[in-house]
């Protein structure tokens, strides 16, 4: 496998999908955490994307793509997104297309 590519997007695709593929468990245990955030300036932040908690309590939270989106925005790339199936299990990863597109 070529593992060279010039593109940032495609490079975090790759090594999303590898990572997918190599081990679903530390995957799952990597994207499904989510850490509560109080911080303003995390909150607010122009690139790194956090969210509500699913939890019920309503507050902040933030995960690893949440990070990860954040450098490729923050290097004009798109956003990547989680694929999940019906059953909500992550199936891979892809570029964020926004659903009105």
């Amino acid at each position: 496998m070529d593992r060279k590519v010039d593109n940032l997007g495609e490079a975090a695709m790759r090594v999303l999908n590898e990572l997918f593929e190599a081990d679903p468990v530390a995957r799952n245990e990597l994207f499904s955490f989510r850490t509560h955030t109080d911080k303003t300036a995390l909150i607010e932040h122009p690139d790194i994307i956090v969210g509500a908690s699913n939890d019920g309590t309503g507050k902040a939270t933030l995960g690893m793509l949440g990070v990860i989106n954040g450098i490729l925005t923050r290097c004009n790339h798109p956003r990547a997104a989680m694929k999940i199936d019906e059953a909500g299990h992550i199936v891979g990863f892809c570029m964020y297309v926004k659903e009105d597109e």
